[in-house]
């Protein structure tokens, strides 16, 4: 008696079947995007621009679709230090696709301008309300 006549295969063909349907049913799962209260979600299709989803559960076509960036809606609230002045700023998301695709971090941005030289604070505000509002942002009073 050799090996082969003693081995049954079916239990090899139920365990390929078992492993084929939990595979398919994880990467049915793998589509699900869950965009958290209180953000929106950029989605992109084959990485071009799809869309700018809401909070919930969304389904797309796995590969295919992918989540590339969330963001809060509510304002962000940011402290600098400008003329010798510590500041806090409040900074929102206007336009979450201009925001995204401007690849400049909120934090960055401020920063960066808080080093520069200004004569007065209302100076440095004006000048942070042009940078923001280029990247999709609006300054909160």
């Amino acid at each position: 008696m050799n090996l082969s006549e003693s081995f049954d295969y079916t239990i090899l063909y139920y365990i390929a079947i078992g492993a084929i349907v939990i595979g398919s049913i994880l990467f049915i799962l793998t589509g699900f995007i869950h965009v958290k209260k209180g953000h929106s979600a950029v989605i992109e299709k084959l990485e071009q621009f799809y869309g700018v989803y809401e909070p919930g559960f969304h389904y797309f076509a796995p590969f295919i679709y992918r989540r590339v960036g969330m963001y809060q809606k509510s304002p962000y609230e940011i402290q600098t230090s400008v003329c010798g002045n510590i500041i806090k700023i409040k900074i929102q998301i206007m336009d979450v696709k201009v925001y995204h695709y401007s690849h400049i971090k909120i934090s960055d941005l401020v920063q960066e301008e808080s080093q520069k030289t200004y004569q007065s604070i209302d100076e440095f505000i004006i000048s942070l309300q042009m940078k923001l509002k280029s990247i999709g942002c609006s300054l909160i009073k």
